[in-house]
Order: C-alpha cells, then sequence, then structure tokens
C-alpha cells in the first residue's frame, strides 16, 4: 500500500508541474493507500468479534467490486479511445479542454491538431463546431480559443460555428444539440466527435443522451506520460455522469 502511496503522490506532484487541475485527486489517494497501509501494518483488530469480522468481510468485498468495475470501465474507454472513423459527417464536433489564459492547453491543443488530419481527408464544406464556453483562469471562451487556432491553420472561418456557454461534457453535447436544431431543419444529423483518447467513450455516452443518433468518432492521442492520471480520473468521471449527467 505504501509503494501505491507513493506512486500516487509522485503522480500528485508530476500533474501539478504539468498545471493539470486534479492533482489533488491524486494527493488523496496517496493519503487514502497511507492510511489503508497503516491500519493493515500497526493495528491487530480483535478477529473475535463479530463485528470486525463482518466490517472486514464488507470492506474486501466493496474492494472486489471497486476492482470489477474498474477493469471493465477501463476497457471501455480504452475501446472506444481507439476510434478512427473518416466517414464524411455533417458536422465535425470538437470538445473544448480549458485554456492557459487565451492559449489551448497541452490537451486541447492535441485535439485540435487531431481535428486539422480529420478534415484533410473530408470535403471543404463540412462544418464544424467548436464547444466550450469560458471557465476559471480563462481570459475568452475556448470556443474563441479553438475558432483562432483553426482559422490561423488554414480552415474558413464561414465552416466554423461557436458553442460557447458549455462548462462540461454533458453541456457540450445538449448546447451543441440545440444549436444545431436551431440552424439545421433536419430531424436527424451525424456527427463526428474529436476527442481525447480517455474522454471518447464518455463523450459518445453523452451524446447518446443529448439525442444525437448518428455518431462517429476521432480519437485524439495524450502525452503518454500523462496516461495513468487521465485514465484514472475518467474512470471515477464515468460512474459521476452515468449517476448524474441527464440532459
Amino acid at each position: 500500500m505504501y509503494v501505491i502511496a507513493a506512486l500516487c503522490l509522485i503522480n500528485s506532484i508530476s500533474t501539478l508541474i504539468y498545471k493539470n487541475s486534479i492533482w489533488p485527486f491524486f494527493l488523496f489517494l496517496a493519503l487514502v493507500f497511507t492510511l489503508i497501509g497503516y491500519i493493515h501494518l500497526h493495528i491487530k483488530p480483535n478477529l473475535n468479534s463479530k463485528i470486525i469480522k463482518f466490517t472486514l468481510w464488507g470492506v474486501h468485498a466493496l474492494a472486489g467490486l471497486v476492482i470489477l468495475s474498474f477493469l471493465i470501465i477501463e476497457s471501455l474507454i480504452i475501446g472506444f479511445g481507439s476510434r478512427k472513423d473518416s466517414t464524411v459527417p455533417d458536422y465535425v464536433v470538437i470538445l473544448g479542454a480549458g485554456l492557459w489564459g487565451d492559449t489551448p492547453s497541452l490537451t486541447l491543443s492535441q485535439r485540435l491538431d487531431e481535428s486539422l488530419k480529420l478534415l484533410k481527408l473530408l470535403p471543404g464544406d463540412v462544418k464544424i463546431v467548436v464547444s466550450g464556453g469560458q471557465g476559471p483562469g480563462e481570459s475568452i471562451t475556448e470556443a474563441e480559443a479553438m475558432k483562432k487556432y483553426l482559422t490561423n491553420r488554414g480552415i474558413s472561418e464561414e465552416r466554423i460555428i461557436k458553442e460557447d456557454k458549455s462548462t462540461n461534457t454533458m453541456e457540450n453535447m445538449i448546447f451543441t444539440r440545440r444549436l444545431l436544431k436551431e440552424i439545421d431543419s433536419r430531424s436527424t444529423v451525424k456527427i463526428t466527435i474529436v476527442t481525447s483518447s480517455f474522454h471518447m467513450y464518455r463523450s459518445s455516452s453523452l451524446a447518446k443522451k443529448a439525442g444525437f443518433e448518428e455518431v462517429t468518432y476521432w480519437s485524439a492521442p495524450i502525452t503518454p506520460y500523462l496516461i495513468p492520471t487521465y485514465y484514472i480520473r475518467e474512470y471515477v468521471a464515468v460512474i459521476k455522469s452515468s449517476l448524474l449527467d441527464n440532459p
């Protein structure tokens, strides 16, 4: 347990250095595993007590369920994260991922660079939705920053539609769906979601919840060093999303 706690602490410090906002989550895990390790090594429970036995059984059963759910959810996240479909959609939807002031974060830059690769394979009249509002530490909306990034790299401004009110993935999908209903009279539109590999499974699930019936995927890579951070966090995010995110 102490070894796992040390790895979580190292990961927390590393993500803090990379200006990643989820470093407190791994600091919390480090404290939890330190506490568990201390209890196992230094506290000897009275195993003759039925209450203690029942408590230990419950803790181990819960740990087993967590491990099983982790394996199932991570397999879905990894499976969706490898998808790249270049069939022609009606709209390409690029999901925001935070700014440093008015500059796209590393993760957002990777999504935008990958979207440029996809756009080269598609006809020049396919419209692009850039989706993301303005959060703490951001001087402009993510949608505006994404639009500037794309136009600076040769994408026509006329192709780009801004959705600049959303603050999370569920809102990305709901607000994008509403926006497209306002400008497109078709009852069904086909979208291709561009987002990070770890984020694709949850994004696809929320797109369906928001009412998109035809969805394809184009995943963006992430920095290898950050894979453990993002994939562990996404496990928690998927559970939270399945319980709380509803249109």
